[in-house]
């Protein structure tokens, strides 16, 4: 019995998964990136599992209104399984309920589903629970070091994950105004949340960059960036 389960574990642990934005019918204007943020969100933090193999965000995105099945997708990306999630605003609670599912690749078939109720301001709570259990259905079960590393100091706050993912397009602009705007937005992120380590990870990057492109001196740049990631790695040593 124990040859099966640990044969029938290793098949699924050999494919990937991947993880398409969720659908929304949120009605404020300013949370219209809020699918893709929870999706990249969840895809951070499965890939954080050293078993699973996470297909990136930018290929699964790119089919995600492609009108394609479970199995057409995982031909395309090589990936074992699908995770698709839809976000359904309640206008007279305010709550939001995030529904998830996993889809084997192969077959179409409906492996997992699941529902968290949340109020908007905190729907990032939601992935807790929903990335413990699609990483347990996916690899057939977690121990307690696995579940500690998908819960570990991802982004917890909304408005900080919305700057991050903002300060990071600004960046890509490499220019000297966008990567002072991105530096200030990342700084506002953690003092928002003061736990999230990738916008610490984020801040180290930019200062050096806009070091590169300002021809600023070295010492004070590197202190600051030093710090920040310093900072990144205590609270996430993964991002080393």
């Amino acid at each position: 019995v124990l040859k099966n389960f640990q044969a029938h574990r290793g098949l699924l642990l050999a494919g990937a998964i991947a993880v398409l934005p969720c659908s929304s019918n949120l009605a404020d204007p300013q949370l219209a990136w809020i699918g893709e943020g929870l999706a990249e969100e969840l895809t951070r933090r499965l890939a954080r599992l050293p078993s699973l193999n996470v297909i990136a965000s930018t290929s699964s995105f790119a089919l995600a209104d492609a009108g394609l099945t479970a199995r057409e997708i995982g031909e395309r990306l090589g990936a074992a399984h699908v995770v698709s999630c839809s976000l359904r605003e309640d206008i007279s609670s305010g709550e939001v309920r995030v529904a998830a599912e996993l889809t084997e690749a192969s077959t179409d078939a409906l492996r997992w589903n699941g529902v968290e109720i949340e109020p908007a301001a905190t729907l990032l709570d939601a992935l807790d629970e929903i990335s413990v259990e699609l990483a347990g259905k996916v690899q057939a079960g977690l121990v307690g070091s696995e579940r500690a590393l998908l819960e570990r100091n991802g982004a917890s706050n909304l408005r900080a994950l919305e700057l991050y993912r903002n300060a990071i397009v600004s960046s890509e602009r490499w220019q000297s105004e966008s990567m002072r705007a991105a530096i200030a937005m990342l700084e506002e992120a953690i003092a928002i949340d003061p736990y999230f380590a990738l916008a610490y990870a984020g801040l180290a990057k930019c200062h050096l960059d806009q070091r590169q492109l300002d021809n600023l001196p070295f010492e004070p740049v590197a202190a600051r960036a030093g710090a920040a990631i310093a900072r990144a790695l205590e609270l996430d040593p993964d991002l080393g």
